[in-house]
């Protein structure tokens, strides 16, 4: 296990209790996808408690985060950072250019992009009108195309930072080449659906560790939330020992955004696996996430599917 990090000497590793330990944030800026509820709405209020200024990304047409953003004010607090909201479909390419040119057009520096948003299917047939499937397209392949479109406004901060929010459930994910995107002509989809979360995950890993590999400049790191109840996770009496609040939850990608001396290409989990403070072990990693090659033949392919190369 890596020596403890710690935040001015005071908060180590695995004390890590939420905003009130998030060193001060004023006048940086960070974008976070999935910010309109869950683990992405309390963590991008953490940010602007600290003095951030908060692009939150949230899906559009989703009522939760409407009603979110109404009082959100509020619950931020007077002497805070600000936060701005862009309503946006990840699942749509175009949308995510548009987001990036919003967001590049402040020419201002982004210091830290978090990329949270995820669906997960109920298990019906989740295939969009071209043919991709809908998780590794929000979950994945939306954030590779997003982080190298805001690239530009990454490489500005002095001290950029890019933090993917994975799953544990990538150790079920496999990336295989015969068509790594295009599940349209799968059989069994039904069967099949929850393995398209899990690879988009796992997928997340890999992008992690090559944006590391490829961008030494700019600190890659991911993180993971443990059992967290959330409309992905929903809460079961029968886990309800092991699982957190999604409040809780958001207590790991707001240490991996934010503390001092995260090393680049690092996995931030709980403590306890399932639950817990945030602490930084490297053996999460399911074994194909680092491998180079693996790496290398999945960002080629997702140029070629997106269409941005950086």
């Amino acid at each position: 296990m890596p020596r403890p990090l710690t935040l001015g000497q005071q908060v180590p590793w695995g004390h890590f209790d939420g905003p009130s330990d998030v060193p001060p944030l004023d006048g940086k800026r960070f974008v976070i996808t999935g910010a309109g509820r869950g683990i992405g709405y309390h963590a991008a209020i953490g940010l602007a408690q600290r003095g951030a200024n908060v692009t939150c990304i949230c899906r559009i047409g989703e009522r939760e985060s409407e009603m979110n953003y109404l009082s959100l004010s509020h619950m931020v607090g007077l002497n805070s950072g600000k936060l701005d909201v862009i309503w946006a479909d990840l699942a749509d390419p175009q949308c995510v250019r548009l987001v990036a040119d919003t967001i590049n057009a402040r020419g201002e520096p982004v210091d830290c992009l978090i990329n949270n948003a995820a669906i997960q299917t109920p298990g019906v047939r989740w295939l969009l009108d071209d043919g991709r499937e809908k998780q590794m397209r929000v979950n994945y392949m939306s954030h590779f195309a997003l982080t190298g479109l805001l690239m530009p406004s990454l490489l500005k901060s002095k001290e950029p930072r890019v933090v993917n929010v994975s799953s544990l459930s990538a150790w079920r994910g496999s990336l295989t080449w015969d068509g790594v995107f295009d599940f349209a002509n799968s059989k069994n989809y039904r069967r099949k659906a929850v393995r398209f979360y899990d690879d988009s995950k796992l997928a997340q890993l890999a992008f992690t560790k090559e944006l590391a590999r490829r961008y030494p400049q700019v600190t890659s790191v991911a993180t993971h939330p443990g059992f967290v109840e959330t409309l992905l996770a929903p809460f079961n009496v029968l886990v309800k020992h092991v699982s957190m609040y999604a409040e809780e939850g958001a207590r790991l990608p707001l240490a991996a955004a934010t503390l001092p001396g995260v090393q680049s290409g690092s996995y931030v989990g709980p403590t306890l696996v399932l639950r817990g403070s945030p602490s930084p072990f490297h053996a999460w990693y399911p074994p194909q996430a680092t491998r180079e090659d693996v790496g290398k033949r999945l960002w080629e392919a997702s140029v070629a599917e997106t269409g941005v190369d950086y």
